[in-house]
């Protein structure tokens, strides 16, 4: 059953914060460039350029597979979820208005829809995840339960920034977005899928 969404609003709320995050981000740019000496914006291009050439020290421990983050379809196969194509629309794929690479599926188990699950991918993601947020908070009604809006920290993870509600007025399953490094992730949750959701965030959350 497919998610009703509140998306034409939304989209509009979502890129005016957008075009203000960007309006913001220049404005502090051209003021800071005014106040820098000539002299200081050498040296600091100088020390930049230093800084560039300088070779990349990778600490011992890390792996690139680590800071690429889930492999999604070890975790769909682990959780026994296929993934099937939809047509279905994401809101973070909508709000990113192409800044982003996305994919979406619909995951079932047993055979029936567990999540509708969607990703996008770059560094935009934290400004679509904040410009998200408060283009939701214009659009949460009255019948709004079981918000939660958080940063979780870990000694062994990266910081994952989330958001989970339910509103019948924006959807009929509850959603919840989780950005994870240069990945926002968005699910529907379905009936089949409640006892699987725990499992799934804490696997996209590595």
């Amino acid at each position: 059953m497919r998610s009703t969404l509140a998306a034409g609003s939304l989209l509009v709320l979502v890129a005016v914060v957008l075009a203000g995050a960007d309006y913001v981000l220049k404005e502090r740019t051209i003021t800071s460039a005014e106040q820098t000496n000539p002299n200081e914006q050498a040296t600091s291009s100088s020390s930049a350029m230093v800084a560039s050439s300088a070779p990349t020290i990778v600490k011992k421990g890390n792996s690139t597979s680590k800071i690429a983050g889930a492999d999604l379809g070890a975790v769909f196969s682990t959780l026994q979820l296929i993934p099937k194509e939809t047509s279905e629309k994401s809101l973070i794929a909508l709000a990113s208005a192409g800044l982003a690479e996305s994919e979406s599926n619909v995951l079932l188990r047993n055979n029936d829809r567990a999540f509708f699950f969607s990703v996008i991918t770059g560094s935009s993601v934290k400004k679509v995840m904040a410009a998200l947020k408060q283009a939701l908070q214009e659009q949460f009604s009255a019948n709004l339960t079981d918000l939660r809006d958080e940063t979780i920290t870990s000694p062994t993870g990266p910081p994952v920034d989330l958001l989970s509600f339910t509103d019948p007025n924006i959807s009929k399953e509850p959603l919840l977005f989780l950005r994870v490094r240069d990945k926002l992730y968005e699910l529907h949750i379905a009936e089949n899928g409640k006892e699987l959701l725990e499992p799934l965030v804490r696997e996209l959350s590595k």
